[in-house]
Formats: C-alpha cells, structure tokens, sequence
C-alpha cells in the first residue's frame, strides 16, 4: 500500500502551500474536528481485471476482481483530524482496451484520469481535509 501513503505525502504538501497562499485554517488549528464526507468512486472502460479503493480515507482498502464496467460505489467517509486521503485505482488485462476513473467528494469531481496507451492501470485521488465543505 505504498501508493496510498505517496499520494497523501504529496497531497498534503499540496494543501499545505495552497494554505499559505491562500490563508485558509491550517489543517493543525483543526484538530480535534471530525467531518463526514460522501466519496463517490466511478470506473468506466470495456473491462477491469481489478478495482481497489479506500473506505475509511487512511489505510482501509477494498478490492473488487473482474466486475462489469461501469462500475460505482458510494460511501460516507469520516476524515479528522488530520487529513483523509480517497482514492480508486483499477487495472485493464488489455492495454489498449479504454479505462478511466473519477472521484467525486460531496458532490464535486476532485479527480477524473483516462488510462494512458500501453499502460496498464488508472488511479484517482483526493485528500479531505477536516471541516472542509
């Protein structure tokens, strides 16, 4: 599962540019804050061979083998209160069959990312940050 903790080292030092920048709440002054968030994970192309997704915005992950595309599940996750990191990934057995992904948190496209040519696999990511509506 090292990609989970790339994706949100380098989200986090996203978020975190993006605050001093902007002069939004530091994620510390936070603390303690808990929020809820509805995650929806969408894959679409002719076929997947594997999906995986994050479930509770950390390290819990679900797998799903060879279903029917499209293919999409919706779950609350609760994030606090450091940040949560959502993300979807999904492999083709055929590098030139089509194979996208998105990821939707509260109802806004966070991430959407087609499959390159002769690349195997697609991922989409997030991070949530406690108390962000």
């Amino acid at each position: 599962m090292p990609w989970v903790l790339g994706v949100a080292i380098v989200a986090a030092g996203t978020v975190t540019a993006v605050q001093l920048l902007t002069g939004t709440t530091p994620v510390a002054e936070q603390e303690g804050k808990r929020t809820s968030h509805q995650v929806v994970y969408e894959v679409t192309g002719t076929s997947a061979s594997e999906i995986r997704y994050v479930i509770d915005g950390a390290r819990g992950v679900e797998t799903v083998t060879r279903t029917r595309l499209p293919w999409r599940v919706e779950l609350p996750v609760e994030v606090g209160p450091g940040l949560g990191v959502v993300q979807v990934s999904a492999s083709r057995p055929d590098p030139d069959a089509p194979l996208s992904c998105s990821v939707t948190v509260d109802g806004k496209v966070a991430q959407r990312s087609q499959a390159m040519r002769d690349w195997s696999s697609v991922s989409c990511s997030a991070v949530i940050r406690p108390g962000a509506e």
